[in-house]
């Protein structure tokens, strides 16, 4: 069972682009062609945050990437998926998760074979605003910074404001292979910070 609490839906005026979702059945939402962003924001337990925070102060970086295939039956042949990690609250939650976001995002592509990767980011990467060149990307953070976005209505000049996904939040990003308009993101720059990131994306590898 995945371990998370929806949080307080927002007051803020929301733009078309984005969808605040206050449940996974919400991320269905992006068949809208002008969603392009679906943030659901949530709270992770106590216990899975300080595992994830000790991962990331005191663990190797690393890289894990699984093959996922997904049938009417749910997701295949999940037990050993990020059995590097010791057993716990943090890698109960990454499988529930990575479970979720491989059954919607292959739903909504209608691909059958979806890869998750998890890893510890210590370096800055795709710093520059941009639309990933696939489909969809689900994603979340699970220490550190998250990732910046900003729905294509709010794109405006060369510094447009960018909002930023919470520790715990899912988010799902079109892509430009979508076919309607990709979502403008980012990551954090962390170079020479200190700090380093937990992420877990899935999409088509």
């Amino acid at each position: 069972m995945v371990n998370v609490t929806a949080a307080a839906p927002s007051t803020e005026p929301r733009p078309s682009g984005l969808v605040r979702a206050q449940g996974w059945r919400d991320v269905w939402r992006l068949r809208d062609p002008a969603a392009e962003i679906v943030l659901y924001p949530r709270m992770l337990s106590e216990t899975v945050l300080h595992e994830a925070e000790r991962h990331c102060a005191f663990g190797p970086v690393f890289e894990l990437r699984h093959a996922l295939e997904v049938d009417a039956m749910g997701v295949q042949d999940t037990d050993d998926l990020f059995d590097a990690l010791a057993d716990g609250a943090l890698r109960d939650q990454l499988r529930d998760d990575a479970v979720a976001l491989a059954m919607l995002w292959s739903a909504l592509t209608g691909r059958s074979r979806a890869v998750a990767k998890l890893e510890i980011v210590g370096t800055d990467r795709c710093t520059k605003l941009h639309a990933d060149y696939i489909q969809l990307r689900g994603l979340c953070t699970y220490a550190g910074p998250g990732t910046l976005y900003v729905p294509s209505e709010e794109a405006v000049g060369a510094e447009p404001p960018l909002r930023q996904a919470a520790v715990g939040d899912v988010v799902f990003l079109k892509g430009v292979k979508w076919p309607s308009r990709g979502a403008l993101h980012r990551s954090p720059r962390i170079q020479g910070s200190g700090m380093r990131r937990l992420l877990l994306t899935v999409d088509g590898g």
